[in-house]
């Protein structure tokens, strides 16, 4: 018996989504739009709390380029990444309107990826971190969110020659943490 690894993604989304329904209702809506960076783009959904001191989970589909913008390669991999992100710091603006603050966060990554300097594939798991800054606005459900965030995990491959499956540091998690991510979000 064989898994389909291209499925793996989508149904811990499926699973994710099916899970979380009463969550997101208890904590007001739901919030969806989407991640571009250097390093990945993709889909964002986040459920925003009323209380700005509580987490606000986030869960990232994303093409992860490995690459790709830099002429390294020719396919995109794929990766499902979850953070709860914690804010602090928060201030608001004079006609009290914005409401800024920095978030950090800790989190999980598994996907499908392209790692350096290697033109193989392989699966990936990863612990995530990320923090930055968020911004609100009273009077339209916009949230901007200008951050940086690592993946420190392994990522599956095979050995020298060919021979048996080796688990490597997955280097494109830690490399690429400085490339800046703008999220946005639209909360319903």
């Amino acid at each position: 018996m064989s898994i389909d690894t291209n499925s793996i993604p989508l149904a811990a989304v499926i699973l994710f989504i099916a899970l979380s329904a009463p969550y997101a209702q208890a904590r007001g809506g739901i919030g969806a739009g989407a991640v571009f960076s250097m390093k990945e783009c993709g889909v964002s959904m986040v459920f925003p709390s009323n209380d700005r001191r509580a987490p606000e989970p986030a869960l990232d589909i994303v093409a992860d380029l490995g690459g790709v913008i830099f002429g390294g390669g020719k396919m995109c991999g794929g990766a499902v990444r979850f953070t709860d992100n914690f804010f602090f710091g928060g201030w608001t603006t004079g006609d009290n309107d914005t409401f800024v603050a920095l978030y950090v966060g800790p989190g999980a990554m598994a996907g499908y990826v392209r790692d350096y300097p290697s033109d193989r594939f392989g699966p990936v798991a990863a612990f995530s971190m990320n923090a930055g800054v968020i911004s609100f606005f009273r009077r339209f459900p916009l949230r901007i969110t200008v951050g940086f965030g690592a993946d420190l995990g392994v990522v599956f491959g095979k050995g020298k020659g060919g021979r048996g499956p080796v688990l490597k540091f997955y280097k494109n998690g830690a490399y690429r943490a400085y490339y800046p991510e703008m999220r946005l979000v639209y909360a319903f």
